[in-house]
This record gives C-alpha cells, sequence and structure tokens, in this order.
C-alpha cells in the first residue's frame, strides 16, 4: 500500500460502521518508522480526551525515544514550554495518586497542589486518603497542605447508612470499562458513589452519536 494509517484509527473504524464512503484525511510526507511513531504519539496527544498524567507520559516519550527537547515537543504540539515542563512534574507524583488522576478519583487541580509536598511522599499519601474519602475540593486540599501533614484534621465520619451498598471493585469497573469502550469504540467511565453512580461515554460528532444509539438499541429492537 502506498498510505499508511499513522493516526485517527478509531475514528476510521466508526466511519465504517457507520457505513461513510468518504472521510477527511490529511496526507503526510513520513518516510521512516520513526517518523511515522512520533507523528502518531503526537496527534494522541493533542486528542481532548487525555488526561493529565496520559498527555505527561506522552511528552516523555517524545523526550526519552524520539530524544526531544522541551522546548521542540511545545512546538510540535502547539504549547508554551512552560504547560509541558509543568505537565512532566506530574510524573513525580506517588503511583497510587497518578492512577487516582487517570479514574478520576480526584481532578488534575487536586494533582498539582499535592505537588507541593514532594519532598513528602507519605504526606502527600495521607492527604490524597482524604480527597478520595471525604471528595475534598481543590480548595480544601490547599488548606490541608498548607497546614502541613501533622496539622491534618482527622477524617470526617460518614453517617451510618444502614443497608447503603458498597461500591463495585476497581478492577470490576475497568474490565467493564474496557469491554464497553471495545464494543462502542469510544472512550467509557464509569464513577460510582456507595453502590450508585454514573456511566458517562464519550462521543465526537453528531453521526458518532447516532451510531453509539444504533449500537446500545440494537438488541432492544431485536426482542420488539
Amino acid at each position: 500500500n502506498r498510505y499508511h494509517l499513522i493516526a485517527g484509527e478509531r475514528r476510521l473504524r466508526a466511519a465504517k460502521m457507520a457505513q461513510k464512503d468518504e472521510v477527511p484525511v490529511v496526507v503526510m510526507d513520513a518516510t521512516s518508522t520513526n517518523e511515522r511513531l512520533e507523528l502518531a504519539l503526537i496527534e494522541n496527544i493533542q486528542r481532548h480526551d487525555l488526561n493529565a498524567i496520559e498527555e505527561a507520559v506522552a511528552y516523555a516519550r517524545l523526550i526519552e525515544e524520539f530524544n526531544l527537547t522541551q522546548e521542540e515537543v511545545a512546538d510540535k504540539v502547539g504549547k508554551k514550554r512552560s504547560t509541558i515542563t509543568n505537565t512532566l512534574r506530574l510524573l513525580k507524583l506517588p503511583k497510587p495518586i497518578r492512577e487516582d488522576v487517570i479514574e478520576q478519583r480526584m481532578t488534575e487541580g487536586h494533582a498539582r497542589v499535592l505537588l507541593r509536598l514532594h519532598g513528602d511522599p507519605e504526606a502527600m499519601l495521607d492527604i490524597r486518603d482524604r480527597i478520595v474519602s471525604d471528595k475534598l475540593s481543590v480548595r480544601q486540599t490547599e488548606q490541608l497542605c498548607k497546614a502541613g501533614r501533622r496539622k491534618i484534621p482527622p477524617r470526617t465520619k460518614q453517617p451510618d447508612a444502614g443497608n447503603k451498598r458498597s461500591d463495585l471493585p476497581d478492577s470490576y469497573c475497568k474490565a467493564i470499562t474496557n469491554q464497553l469502550t471495545n464494543f462502542l469504540n469510544t472512550k467509557v467511565r464509569i464513577q460510582q458513589n456507595g453502590g450508585r453512580g454514573r456511566l458517562e461515554i464519550d462521543y465526537y460528532s453528531v453521526d458518532d452519536l447516532d451510531r453509539l444509539v444504533n449500537l446500545l438499541t440494537r438488541n432492544s429492537e431485536g426482542e420488539g
């Protein structure tokens, strides 16, 4: 084949499922395997559904695998060098906190506040527990970080919920998320709250929404 698909595989699959005969493309001159990999990685970074940790990992890959400087990465992805530097700093967080950002148990804002305690990872994890258990805001997290580890107030006790159901294990939710992502060919998220929760499904255009509705209603229509 003369052309190789460097990026946009999900969009191409969605177009095929929607039985589209034509799709908009950008033809680029990338002769070597390294050039194609670099372009694919850059295109992936520019997606809107990446979280801050995924973005930081992608920047680190560009620097380590393609010997780019932070300035060069900034030029290629169209962002300021300071943005690249600040995002890369998130990789200094302990693994549990990075995973919390990926799984949306805390926001990028929470993570950036915790970076102020980079010299005390135990304090980071103590406050991380409070963020997750007590659903702290970024402002409340800032106040805890300013107070210092020794002054962290005791966790607030949750009222006895009686028969309140607990959340499903993260591993089970991750398996369901992966299954739905593969089936729907788009990003899916599950957010839990004491046995209840919310299922979020991303779509990228009106046509993509129609495709998802058709997939989700196909079985019910067949039963009728």
